[in-house]
C-alpha cells in the first residue's frame, strides 16, 4: 500500500479483545490503528494486559432495550470527535461503528458467531464484509443485505487467538488448590440471560456440596458471600482464561466463550447457557465436546466420567490465517 489505512477497532467486550488482538497484532505495522472500549467487566484490564493503547468512551447502559440502543447512539456522538479518519471499521457485536461507518464513509468489516444476538442482524445488515463461522455462513448470506459480503471461516473464533496457546503453569501460582473446576458464572447484564436469573450460584453449591473446589470468575467483580468464606471455593481475580482452563478437570459456564475455549484445548466443558443454543455451540456439542445442561445432577455424573481429550488446536492456525489473510486482502484494495 502506497500510504498507510487507519483501522478502528470497537472492543467493547472481554470476547473482543481476545478476538481482535491477533489483527491488530497483524495488522499494525502496515496501517494505523486505533482502538476504543468501554467500561464493562475486564475488557479495559484486558486490553491494559496487552499493551494495547486505547481509549475509553461510555459504560454499560442498563438492561432496558431503549436505554441500550440510545447508550450506543450516544457513545457514537461521543466517539466522533475523536474518530477524525477511519477507512476500516471492526466489530464483534459493537453496533457503534455502524453510525460511524456512514458518517465517516468508513467500510465496515464485522465477525459474529451469535445469531440470536440483535446486533448479529444490524451487522449482517450494514457491514460491508461480514465474515463468520462456517456453520452459520448459509444463514448469514439469508439475513444480509445485498450490498453485504459473506465470507466464512472454517472453525471457531476462539481457535483464532488461541492458535499460539501454550501451557504456562505459573498460573497455577495464585491459586490455593492442586485440583479443581472452573466457573463463570451468566453475564446476566447481557439480552441473553432472561429476567437475570442466575444458575451458576446454585450450581456451585452442588459442587462444592459434592467435594469439588471451584476457581470462581465472577461476572462484574460479583460473588456471594459465602462463595468468599468457603475453603472450596476460590474467587479469582481477572486472570488468562484459557491457561486456567488448561489445568483445570473442567470447566462450567453459563455463557459461551469460555465453553468453547475449553472444548478447543480438549477440557470437559459444560455450558448452563440459559437462552437458546447457537450454532456453534450446537455443534461442538454433536461432536461430544461440550455438555449442555441446567440439571445439577446430570453436571455432576458428567464430570464424574469426563476425561481430558485432543481438542482442536491442532487445527487453530489453518482457522486464524484463513480469516487473517481475507481481512489483509479487504484492507489493501
Amino acid at each position: 500500500m502506497s500510504e498507510k489505512r487507519t483501522l478502528w477497532f470497537d472492543l467493547t467486550n472481554t470476547s473482543h479483545v481476545h478476538f481482535f488482538h491477533p489483527f491488530i497484532e497483524e495488522l499494525k505495522d502496515e496501517n494505523n490503528i486505533i482502538v476504543t472500549t468501554r467500561d464493562l467487566a475486564e475488557t479495559r484490564a484486558l486490553l491494559n494486559g496487552l499493551d494495547i493503547e486505547h481509549d475509553n468512551f461510555g459504560e454499560y447502559s442498563g438492561d432496558n432495550k431503549l436505554l441500550k440502543i440510545f447508550g450506543h447512539f450516544l457513545r457514537g456522538l461521543n466517539m466522533l470527535p475523536f474518530l477524525k479518519e477511519v477507512n476500516f471499521a471492526f466489530s464483534h457485536g459493537s453496533p457503534s461503528p455502524i453510525m460511524i461507518k456512514y458518517i465517516k464513509d468508513a467500510k465496515l468489516i464485522s465477525s459474529y458467531d451469535n445469531e440470536h444476538a440483535m446486533s448479529y442482524d444490524l451487522l449482517s445488515w450494514h457491514s460491508d464484509n461480514f465474515i463468520v463461522p462456517e456453520v452459520l455462513g448459509e444463514l448469514s448470506r439469508k439475513r444480509a443485505r445485498n450490498g453485504t459480503k459473506v465470507s466464512t471461516y472454517p472453525g471457531l473464533k476462539e481457535q483464532i487467538y488461541l492458535a499460539d496457546f501454550k501451557p504456562d503453569s505459573t498460573i497455577k501460582d495464585a491459586i490455593p488448590f492442586d485440583d479443581y473446576l472452573v466457573l463463570r458464572a451468566e453475564a446476566w447484564k447481557s439480552d441473553y440471560v432472561k429476567n437475570n436469573v442466575v444458575r451458576a450460584f446454585d450450581i456451585a453449591k452442588r459442587l462444592v456440596k459434592e467435594g469439588y473446589n471451584i476457581v470462581f470468575l465472577p461476572r462484574y467483580g460479583i460473588a456471594p458471600e459465602w462463595m468468599n468464606s468457603s475453603k472450596n471455593v476460590y474467587v479469582s481475580q481477572p486472570v488468562n482464561g484459557p491457561q486456567l482452563c488448561w489445568y483445570s478437570e473442567g470447566v462450567l459456564t453459563g455463557s459461551g466463550t469460555l465453553a468453547r475455549e475449553a472444548a478447543i484445548l480438549g477440557v470437559p466443558s459444560v455450558s448452563f447457557y440459559s437462552n437458546e443454543p447457537l450454532k456453534v455451540d450446537l455443534h461442538l456439542e454433536s461432536k461430544g465436546m461440550v455438555l449442555r445442561s441446567r440439571d445439577a445432577d446430570e453436571i455432576v455424573d458428567y464430570l464424574e466420567h469426563a476425561k481430558k481429550g485432543k481438542g482442536m488446536l491442532k487445527d487453530a492456525h489453518k482457522v486464524r490465517n484463513c480469516i487473517l489473510e481475507r481481512v489483509k486482502e479487504i484492507v489493501s484494495n
